[in-house]
C-alpha cells in the first residue's frame, strides 16, 4: 500500500491483508502476530526517507524507537514474551467471546483515562486450563474519540502547532465569514464565530476545532504521546505571549487555577498514552462516529441542519470533521470501501490536493464523504449516491455485529422536533437487512443508549414546556420520537436475542427488555450495556441522582422490581 499524503509530514495508510486461494485462511480464536515493511517509493536525495529499504519493519530503529537497544515492550508496542504486536480472532464458542467498549474520551476530562487500562488487561491475560487465550478479542469505540468543540486552553495552542508542521506544504486553511487562518483565532476567542457565524450550538466553543490541520493533529495526540510537546503553556507564558487573553484581574486567579487543573489533568491523560498506542496496535479495534467527533449536537434536530450547512464557516467545520473522521476512523472500519471505485477517488484526492479551495478535488471530497449540500429542516439528509457509508457489520464464528449510523440517516418530521435517529430506509438498509438467521446473538452499536433511563429522558421530554430548543437538554433519546423507536424495536424484535452497545451519557448502566409479538407468537429480548465514559465522566450530582435517588424514588413509588414498558405498533396518525 503507499500511504496518503495529508500534509509533508504526516501520511496515513491502512493495510489490507487477503488470503489467496492457495493458502490458508485465519482460524477463530487464534492468536496472530504481524509486522509491517518500509520502502521508500521513489529515489530522493532525503538520506533519511531513502535509507527506508525493503527490509525495514517494525523492530528497525528510526520506525519505533531510535535505539536499536530498545528492549521496552511499551516502546516496541509488544508484550513481554511476545516476539512482535498481534490480534486475538473472535473465540469460536460464544462463552468465550470477549469485547471491550466503551465511549467519551477527552483529554481534560474529569476522572481517570480508563482506555489505558486495555493494556493492562491484555499484558495479565494468560491462557486457562483448557488452553483458551482470555485477553480480549475486539474493542468497539462507541462514539466521541475525539471531543472538538471542547479543547482545553494549552492543548489547542499545541494542536495548532502540531498541525501546522505536519500539514507543511499546503496551502495555508483561510476559513470562510472570517478570512483568515485558524491560527490567528486564538483560544478562549472563537465562541462568537462558532455559534453566531457558524451557527453551531456547542457551549464549550471558546477553543473549537476549526481547520482540517487542528483535527488531524487531535487524533494523533488522542491516540499516542509522539508529538505531544516536552512541556504545555503555563497561563503566566500564555498570557506573556498574548496579553491580549489576560482576563482582568479579579478573575484572574480563578483562571489561573482552572487552567492549571486543566493542565494537570492533560499531563495526567498524555502519561498514559504510551499504553493507549500499545494496546490499540494489540486488538481488532472498530468505532463509529458522534456527535463531539465533529461537533457537539451534530445534525441534533432539522433546525440546527438547516442553519449550520447554511452558515459557510458552519459548512466548512463540518467539512473538515467529516474528512477527519473519514481518513481516522471510518477507513480501517470498512477498508472495502476504499479499495472500490469512490472510496479509491477519494484518497487519489486528499493526496494530490494541496489545501486549495479552488481545486475541483474538494467537490468530490465533499460529495464522497456525503456532505449535504443544504437542508430546508424536514424530511432526511439529502446524500449524494456516491457517497461512502458509515454504516458496518461484522460477521463473527457465531453472531452478527451491526454498527449503526445514527447520525448521518436521521428522519426530522419537523425542524423542531425530536429527531428519529433513522430514517425508514435506514432502519430497512442498516438493520433489517442485515438480519443473519444463524446468529446466536446480534450486538448493534449505537451512539445513544436504546433503552434508556426513563427518568433522563421523561426530564428531557417535559422540559419541552419551559425550553424550546433541543441542544440544552440533549433532546435525542431514541424513546422521544415514539413512531421511530416502535419501527426499532418491531425491526430488531426478528432477530431475537440482541444487545446493544451505546456510550455518550458520561455514565453506565443495564438495562433490557422483552418484547411480544402477538401476531407472530415471537418474542425477543433486548440488553443494552451503555459504557461511558473512557474520560469524561459526569457530574457528582447527576451521578447521586441516578445512583442514588433514582432507585429510592422508584421504590417509594413501589416499583422495586422491573419497570413495565409496554410498546406497540403506532396505527395511523394516533401516537398516542
Amino acid at each position: 500500500r503507499t500511504t496518503i499524503r495529508l500534509g509533508d509530514n504526516l501520511h496515513l495508510v491502512a493495510v489490507t491483508a487477503h488470503t489467496s486461494n492457495d493458502e490458508q485462511g485465519l482460524s477463530w480464536g487464534q492468536l496472530y502476530y504481524y509486522d509491517l515493511f518500509f520502502s521508500a517509493p521513489h529515489p530522493t536525495q532525503d538520506a533519511d526517507v531513502s535509507a527506508l529499504l525493503p527490509g525495514v519493519h517494525l523492530a528497525t530503529p528510526g520506525i519505533l524507537t531510535t535505539d536499536s537497544t530498545e528492549q521496552d515492550p511499551l516502546q516496541r508496542l509488544t508484550y513481554p514474551g511476545h516476539p512482535l504486536p498481534g490480534f486475538l480472532l473472535p473465540a469460536k464458542d460464544l462463552d468465550d467471546l470477549r469485547i471491550v467498549h466503551g465511549s467519551c474520551r477527552k483529554p481534560h476530562g474529569v476522572g481517570k483515562e480508563m482506555l489505558s487500562a486495555l493494556d493492562t488487561i491484555i499484558a495479565a491475560a494468560n491462557r486457562d486450563q483448557t488452553g483458551t487465550i482470555q485477553r480480549p478479542q475486539q474493542l468497539f469505540l462507541t462514539g466521541d474519540q475525539i471531543y472538538a468543540d471542547d479543547v482545553a486552553v494549552p492543548l489547542l495552542f499545541a494542536l495548532t502547532d502540531a498541525g501546522q508542521v505536519l500539514f507543511a506544504g499546503n496551502k495555508t486553511e483561510l476559513l470562510p465569514d472570517v478570512g483568515c487562518s485558524a491560527d490567528l483565532l486564538l483560544p478562549t476567542t472563537r465562541k462568537e464565530i462558532t455559534n453566531n457565524t457558524a451557527r453551531l450550538t456547542s457551549s464549550k466553543g471558546d477553543n473549537h476545532l476549526l481547520s482540517l490541520a487542528e483535527y488531524a493533529a487531535m487524533y494523533v495526540f488522542n491516540w499516542s504521546d509522539v508529538l505531544w510537546p516536552g512541556e504545555l503553556l503555563t497561563a503566566e507564558e500564555l498570557w506573556a505571549l498574548y496579553p491580549q487573553l489576560q482576563p482582568a484581574k479579579g478573575k484572574r486567579e480563578k483562571v489561573r487555577m482552572s487552567y492549571a487543573e486543566a493542565a494537570t489533568r492533560l499531563q495526567d491523560f498524555r502519561a498514559r498514552l504510551p499504553g493507549v498506542r500499545r494496546a490499540l496496535a494489540n486488538i481488532s479495534t472498530y468505532m463509529i462516529c458522534d456527535d463531539h467527533d465533529i461537533t457537539d449536537d451534530l445534525f441534533l434536530d432539522g433546525a440546527w441542519c438547516q442553519q449550520v450547512l447554511g452558515s459557510g464557516l458552519g459548512y466548512r467545520i463540518m467539512r473538515n470533521g467529516l474528512l477527519a473522521y473519514t481518513l481516522f476512523q471510518a477507513w480501517g472500519n470498512i477498508p472495502t470501501q476504499f479499495e472500490g471505485t469512490q472510496g479509491s477517488a477519494l484518497l487519489l484526492a486528499v493526496d494530490a490536493w494541496r489545501g486549495d479551495d479552488k481545486d475541483p478535488r474538494v467537490a468530490l471530497m465533499e460529495e464522497t464523504i456525503g456532505l449535504p449540500g443544504s437542508f430546508n429542516g424536514t424530511g432526511s439528509l439529502q446524500r449524494s449516491k456516491h457517497a461512502l457509508r458509515w454504516h458496518y457489520t461484522y460477521t463473527g464464528p457465531n453472531y452478527q455485529l451491526i454498527a449503526m449510523d445514527t447520525r448521518m440517516e436521521r428522519y426530522y418530521r419537523a425542524p423542531t422536533d425530536f429527531p428519529g435517529l433513522l430514517s425508514p430506509q435506514a432502519l430497512d438498509t442498516q438493520l433489517a437487512m442485515n438480519r443473519r438467521e444463524d446468529a446466536e446473538v446480534t450486538i448493534i452499536l449505537s451512539a445513544t443508549p436504546v433503552l434508556g433511563i426513563d427518568l433522563v429522558e421523561n426530564i428531557q421530554f417535559w422540559s419541552r414546556w419551559q425550553v424550546k430548543d433541543n441542544y440544552s437538554f440533549d433532546r435525542e433519546a431514541w424513546a422521544l420520537e415514539w413512531g421511530t423507536f416502535q419501527q426499532l424495536l418491531h425491526t430488531i424484535s426478528s432477530m431475537q436475542r440482541v444487545v446493544f452497545l451505546s456510550g455518550d451519557v458520561h455514565y453506565a448502566f443495564g438495562s433490557s427488555l422483552e418484547y411480544w409479538n402477538r401476531r407472530t407468537g415471537r418474542t425477543a429480548r433486548l440488553v443494552n450495556y451503555t459504557s461511558s465514559p473512557f474520560c469524561n465522566e459526569g457530574s457528582g450530582s447527576q451521578i447521586s441522582v441516578l445512583a442514588l435517588g433514582y432507585p429510592r424514588l422508584r421504590r417509594l413509588l413501589r416499583r422495586d422490581e422491573a419497570l413495565n414498558f409496554f410498546v406497540w405498533d403506532v396505527v395511523g396518525e394516533d401516537h398516542h
